[in-house]
């Protein structure tokens, strides 16, 4: 009889102990996706800035190519990415994977025309694509430089909008000769 006792309050024990174990498990697990999660938000950025540097390069390279213009879409640069499977991988958003990953808004312009690359934007995420509450915009410029611009609820603008806000960030110069470009380019390229 005792020994049945022994074995059942054992058993409850050991019950208890799992159960127990289980649910520290578990807040762990919570605890760790919440880190892979801003994890892999980070890699997913650091990776969109990398597409728009090489997006970027690919315009250059292309416009090198081409008497000194832009290409008309970016399914134009195919050839300076690494090829089509390259390239859509590349022009694809890190976040979704939606093959329409960045807004293009520099068709066909002439680069020795732009006064100021450094303030021109060529390329930027595709809003739609973006996390909810992301307060940034990871942007290519004419000179070939990658940046994260600050802009707060990005992901609930259109690119037009977004377009709008870059455009006034520009150079006196090159806002009056292209801005309205820029912005149009946006709103079509949706």
């Amino acid at each position: 009889m005792k020994k049945g006792l022994l074995l059942i309050i054992a058993a409850a024990l050991c019950i208890s102990c799992f159960t127990g174990c289980e649910k520290k498990k578990s807040k762990k697990s919570d605890n760790e996706s919440k880190t892979v999660s801003k994890y892999d938000l980070k890699r997913m950025r650091s990776t969109s800035l990398s597409n728009l540097k090489q997006i970027a390069m690919g315009i250059m390279l292309y416009s090198d190519d081409f008497d000194g213009y832009m290409p008309a879409d970016l399914s134009k640069l195919s050839d300076y990415l690494g090829g089509s499977t390259t390239a859509g991988t590349i022009l694809s958003s890190p976040y979704t994977k939606d093959k329409k990953g960045y807004i293009y808004c520099a068709p066909q312009i002439q680069v020795a025309k732009i006064q100021s690359p450094a303030t021109f934007p060529v390329a930027f995420e595709n809003p739609k694509t973006l996390p909810e509450n992301t307060d940034d915009i990871a942007v290519a410029y004419a000179d070939g430089h990658v940046a994260a611009v600050p802009m707060q609820g990005a992901d609930k603008l259109t690119p037009a909008e977004i377009a709008k806000k870059l455009v006034e960030k520009m150079s006196d110069r090159a806002r009056d000769a292209f801005g309205q470009k820029v912005i149009s380019t946006a709103e079509k390229d949706i």
